[in-house]
C-alpha cells in the first residue's frame, strides 16, 4: 500500500489530477478495502508530517463523472 500511496502522492503533486483505481483482488468489498488501506497510509503520513491534510482530502473526496462535469461547467461559466 505504501508504493501505491506514494504513486498517488506524486500524481497529487503533479497537479491533483483525477484518478480511478480498480482493485482486481478477488475478495468481498475489494474496492472499499483498497480505499481504506490507502487512506490509513496517507493519514499516518500526515501525522508524521510527510504529507499535508490537502493530500488526505484529495484521496478522500469521492469523485463522480457527473460531479466533475458540473464542476467543469461552473468553472467555464465563471471564466
Amino acid at each position: 500500500m505504501a508504493v501505491l500511496t506514494a504513486m498517488l502522492y506524486e500524481r497529487f503533486k503533479a497537479g491533483k489530477y483525477p484518478i480511478a483505481l480498480v482493485s482486481m483482488d478477488n475478495c468481498s468489498q475489494n474496492g472499499a478495502r483498497l480505499r481504506e488501506s490507502v487512506l490509513i497510509m496517507a493519514e499516518e503520513w500526515r501525522k508524521t508530517g510527510f504529507v499535508g491534510e490537502d493530500f488526505v482530502e484529495y484521496l478522500s473526496f469521492e469523485n463522480t463523472v457527473a460531479l466533475r462535469e458540473a464542476d467543469i461547467y461552473l468553472t467555464c461559466k465563471n471564466d
